[in-house]
């Protein structure tokens, strides 16, 4: 009996590969000689194993033929395991599969000699094949080979009926299969395949035909998720919202089935949310879906280059009416044509100043087979790496200056922005910025400065570190944020319980005012011991009125005593008016206690 082995090779642990186990399951299902004629094995590894490890384990039993899944972030690390597998498997024939082999096979077995073949495209029926005909791939439809030249075996039908497409995480009882665990993992889906658009930087704008599968199979497999309590699903579909009757039927589904536990994450076009769509979604719980919408930019010129059409305003009302419970991930790209630093500062502004959950900075990479690669070629001025992950780093309208610059905000918009550890500092600043007729840019551009003149983007740092140059900045002789660091001592303790409180933070602190306001704020049960009252909650002075500051003109100094009860606390409800919540910490404000 033959052995196969299936390698996936990912970025973290705890991602899965779907288009592995998709291949797997396939066969499994639908060739008859699978553990007859052949074994099939499917093997895990990520691109942070050493490498001789990986090479043995996969060698191990002398598989007859290997196969990899290849995209963007393993292919350098799978380039090395190729270049020595044969020399413990002279015999063996290895194959490629993915986006990262599919659209330049050519020289990507120029490259890699001990590649025997490229499978291309969608892989369920040509791997099935392969199995049939022996592993000889020189007769299976869908196959790129060297023989002297390039060879192509001719073009495969895509599959039409999704519904034939093998569900892989069920281990055949209804349970989840051994190797995975329901939190621990990433689960991937899919209930569609191909792309209507045409963005010329997108490898999936390749993939005209859009294929569904049908409502009924998605909601079983749904059930399946739900019933396993698997935390994350990660819809892998292009553009989840084409069809407006069929979504809505799917997301009412989730809604009315769900665990309380599993999140749905799906990739949304904005522009195609429809008002239908909207008034399904106002009443999703907090924690049961999240959005990634791509806008990648404001700009008309660059819109127009890049084939994407977007009404802004539309796109604005669109992002206003998604309901705060709902996680959403907004994405701008540098790098992009005619957009230079001015130009991707009114991008950058307009997106945060939707305040979306997440504001994600990508460069724009320039893949093989896109439109953007034939673009770059006319414009002989984008530099960009020869190897994965093809990241620009200098364009006509970005110099590498530039971009050093934007790599360093993107930065600071993750630590600051996106890991909402700073939220009422930000609110605080961003509003004392607008006061001063400045922008988000703004704030990011000056503390860019600040931080590049310390060099601080050196090394990785604790969150300790960048709450502490952060204090550094607020109060810098140049800053003009007066009295920020009330409210990052407020965003510091909503953190957590903590004993030990840095050098730059200036507790002001009573223990009979604590005890006072756990007497009129805190619900305690009767079992609470107060050992555990005290370990779920702090209790701070603020010299400014820190919590409804918003409300007046300007930040008045008022003395401000604010209980902060943690994850294992609740307040009473007479305290609703005065509290609010912070991440997952409940923020009361007092009245004064002497």
């Amino acid at each position: 009996m033959k052995l196969c082995k299936l390698i996936s090779i990912n970025s973290k642990f705890n991602h899965v590969n779907l288009a592995v186990r998709s291949l797997e399951s396939w066969v499994k299902k639908y060739n008859t000689g699978y553990n007859v004629d052949f074994s099939l094995a499917v093997q895990n590894f990520t691109i942070n194993q050493n490498l001789l490890d990986v090479l043995d384990s996969i060698c191990c039993n002398n598989p007859q033929m290997v196969l990899f899944s290849v995209y963007i972030w393993n292919v350098e690390f799978i380039a090395k395991i190729i270049a020595e597998i044969k020399k413990n498997l002279p015999d063996s024939i290895v194959g490629c599969g993915g986006p990262e082999v599919s659209f330049c096979p050519d020289l990507f077995l120029k490259n890699n000699p001990n590649v025997d073949f490229i499978m291309a495209g969608e892989g369920e029926e040509t791997f099935c094949q392969l199995l049939e005909n022996n592993f000889e791939y020189q007769k299976v439809p869908g196959i790129y080979y060297f023989e002297n030249e390039l060879k192509f075996t001719g073009s495969r039908d895509l599959i039409c009926d999704l519904d034939k497409l093998v569900f892989p995480y069920d281990d055949g009882s209804g349970n989840l299969v051994n190797d995975l665990h329901p939190s621990n993992n990433i689960f991937y889906y899919e209930s569609s395949r191909g792309c209507p658009f045409s963005c010329s930087y997108c490898l999936s704008s390749l993939d005209k035909k859009v294929r569904f599968k049908s409502v009924e199979v998605v909601k079983r497999e749904i059930e399946f998720f739900l019933r396993n309590k698997v935390h994350l699903v990660k819809f892998v579909d292009r553009t989840y919202n084409l069809r407006e009757d069929r979504y809505i039927q799917i997301w009412n589904y989730i809604k009315e089935n769900w665990n309380g536990v599993s999140q749905f994450h799906f990739e949304i076009e904005a522009g195609q949310l429809t008002q239908k769509a909207l008034d399904a979604i106002k009443d999703v719980p907090p924690g049961m879906m999240q959005f990634e919408i791509g806008l990648q930019t404001t700009n008309p010129p660059t819109l127009n280059e890049i084939h994407r059409k977007e009404d802004l305003d539309y796109v604005h009302y669109v992002l206003l009416n998604i309901p705060k419970s709902i996680h959403v991930h907004l994405d701008l790209i540098a790098g992009l044509p005619f957009e230079g630093l001015v130009e991707f500062k009114m991008s950058f502004n307009w997106a945060i100043g939707q305040r979306p959950s997440m504001l994600q900075l990508g460069f724009l990479k320039i893949l093989h087979g896109t439109q953007m690669e034939k673009f770059a070629e006319n414009y002989n001025q984008y530099k960009y790496l020869s190897t994965p992950p093809y990241e620009v780093f200098s364009s006509p309208w970005l110099s590498a200056g530039d971009i050093r610059f934007l790599k360093h905000v993107d930065l600071l918009v993750d630590t600051y922005y996106n890991s909402q550890n700073f939220l009422r500092t930000l609110e605080y600043i961003f509003d004392l910025y607008a006061k001063c007729n400045k922008t988000e840019w703004d704030f990011f551009e000056d503390l860019e400065l600040f931080f590049n003149s310390k060099n601080y983007f050196s090394d990785a740092h604790s969150l300790e570190f960048w709450f502490e140059k952060l204090f550094d900045f607020i109060t810098s002789e140049n800053s003009i944020c007066v009295h920020g660091q009330e409210f990052l001592k407020f965003d510091y303790i909503c953190r957590g319980k903590t004993s030990s409180y840095p050098s730059w933070y200036k507790r002001n602190y009573s223990k009979d005012i604590h005890a006072k306001a756990i007497d009129l704020y805190y619900n305690k049960s009767e079992k609470s011991s107060s050992l555990e009252v005290y370990k779920n909650t702090a209790l701070e002075i603020f010299d400014y009125n820190v919590i409804d500051w918003k409300e007046k003109s300007e930040l008045e100094r008022e003395k401000t005593q604010v209980l902060f009860i943690y994850r294992n606390g609740s307040p009473k409800s007479a305290s609703i008016k005065t509290q609010i919540k912070s991440n997952s910490c409940v923020c009361v404000k007092c009245e004064v206690l002497e």
